[in-house]
């Protein structure tokens, strides 16, 4: 299911207090309104934060494991709406309640407004920069300085290892520049 199919699910799924959770893979994962209702009022699981480029935006998440479900439910005292359709679960308790001010206020503790600004943070607070000097202006420390500034956790895999790849060059001295 795409990142749109799971918006419009969100957006449509009629009342506020109807939580979602979708398969993916061994996973079962919550998004947005669900994720926070889940966060709230059934397990305190982590919420996570992940830009995506096709619909500009960050979305909340959490996951667990599929096979932790029916225990989960029977714990909680979930009510289960019919059987999964597509692989998406529709669950809902009296428990629940949903206020789009409070959704908004503990999705603004996860989110930041732009993935530039994620990736600002991150530098700012990073740790302190090691510094060489019997390296001053070499090969190596370019290479030393282009680590620290690389962020691995936004980078896909294929991306770190083009980055692995053009550090390695430099260090053989087959790259002119880093």
């Amino acid at each position: 299911m795409t990142t749109k199919e799971i918006l419009q699910l969100e957006s449509t799924k009629g009342e506020a207090t109807i939580l979602l959770l979708f398969r993916e893979g061994i996973f079962l994962k919550a998004y947005e309104e669900s994720a926070y209702l889940f966060y709230r009022f059934v397990k305190k699981y982590q919420i996570k934060t992940v830009y995506y480029k096709n619909i500009d935006r960050a979305l909340l998440s959490l996951g667990f494991p599929s096979h932790s479900f029916e225990t989960l439910v029977g714990e909680t005292g979930l009510d289960v709406l019919g059987e999964p359709e597509n692989g998406v679960y529709k669950l809902t308790s009296g428990t629940f309640s949903f206020s789009e001010e409070e959704f908004r206020s503990f999705k603004k503790e996860y989110t930041s407004p732009s993935p530039v600004q994620l990736t600002r943070k991150k530098t700012e607070s990073a740790a302190p920069q090691i510094f060489f000097p019997a390296l001053e202006n070499s090969a190596e420390t370019k290479v030393i300085i282009q680590l620290q500034q690389f962020n691995i956790a936004s980078s896909t895999p294929m991306e770190c290892m083009l980055f692995l790849n053009t550090l390695k060059l430099a260090l053989n001295g087959q790259l002119l520049y880093v």
